[in-house]
């Protein structure tokens, strides 16, 4: 195949981070890498064995300074963290060039969900449903250095700040939307609350704007940017299929069901590079412990394709950065 050939792409696939199905509790990691083909390859899982969880990890990026943050396994609440700064010594080419430095619990943070990571001009932010007094609440905190500290104040003692209006079973969704430089939050509401909310935060403070038109999900939602806008993803309440949505300035495009793909837990969005690449991944229909993938291009989803050499928990997701 000539080096000019039109069916060649290069391109960056996210890293991926992820709850294995199967006999242990190890955390699942393949990182971000350039690929050249006729189709986007990713690189193979690789076991972080000096992490276990029991629900969904979070990555807030890819390269030098990235973190992961989540839930210890079994009955361990406390709220593990890891920064991507050791240096490789022989990276692949087209490849990162550092890998995951130690793990340390996160201040005295705990959840029975999952944290959400995210970096944002420069800083990192973790979003977390607390429990105790805070229960069904929404905190968020900032790391700086190897110190989780209060996002506004940025003192030690409180170390997270607590969104009154946020009352979730789960956890939420977070993205940097970079056109616009800001934050952007969605999240399903608690118990029978099936709508899925969202704000924005500016750099200084939150707006909240209320409900996504049309969109009622079963799963926790997920958000990613792909350098234009914000896309929207979720399971639906009815049925296993997956909707999708942009944001359209203050609002949103109305949701389309996307009836090719199925899920059991729900679906995770990614920004490949550029503007307008985006890929999605999600764990198959009730039963199909499978990991499928499918890339978003000029304003269309491509074929579903299915991993061969990675699997999910059912009812839950993968993190994409």
């Amino acid at each position: 195949m000539a080096i000019d050939d039109p069916r060649l792409v290069s391109t960056r696939v996210p890293a991926m981070a992820w709850y294995q199905h199967g006999p242990d509790d190890f955390i699942r990691w393949s990182p971000s890498t350039r690929v050249v083909g006729p189709t986007p390859r990713w690189p193979g899982p690789v076991v972080l064995n000096d992490r276990r969880t029991s629900h969904v990890p979070s990555i807030s990026g890819s390269t030098y300074g990235s973190c992961m943050v989540w839930k210890g396994g079994g009955a361990d609440r406390r709220i593990w963290f890891s920064v991507l700064d050791q240096p490789l010594p022989s990276p692949l080419p087209g490849g990162a060039g550092h890998t995951w430095g130690p793990q340390a619990p996160a201040a005295l943070f705990e959840t029975a969900s999952f944290p959400t990571v995210v970096r944002y001009r420069g800083r990192i932010f973790m979003f977390y449903k607390a429990t105790a007094a805070y229960e069904y609440q929404l905190r968020w905190t900032e790391l700086r250095g190897r110190d989780w500290v209060h996002p506004v104040t940025g003192t030690l003692e409180p170390a997270a700040a607590t969104f009154d209006w946020v009352l979730t079973d789960d956890g939420v969704a977070v993205t940097e939307n970079v056109h616009s430089d800001e934050l952007v939050m969605a999240w399903r509401g608690r118990g029978d609350d099936a709508r899925i909310s969202w704000a924005v935060f500016d750099g200084e403070s939150w707006e909240q704007r209320g409900a996504v038109p049309g969109a009622l999900t079963s799963k926790p939602p997920t958000l990613a940017c792909d350098g234009n806008v914000v896309h929207l993803a979720w399971r639906n309440t009815d049925d296993d299929h997956i909707s999708w949505t942009r944001q359209l300035g203050s609002t949103w495009w109305r949701p389309t069901v996307l009836d090719d793909r199925r899920t059991a837990g729900g679906p995770a969005l990614g920004a490949t590079e550029g503007a307008g690449g985006l890929v999605m991944a999600w764990v198959g229909g009730t039963g199909d412990v499978r990991i499928w993938w499918s890339q978003y291009e000029n304003d269309h989803w491509g074929p579903q394709q299915v991993f061969t050499d990675r699997q999910l928990d059912i009812d839950l997701r993968v993190s994409l950065a």
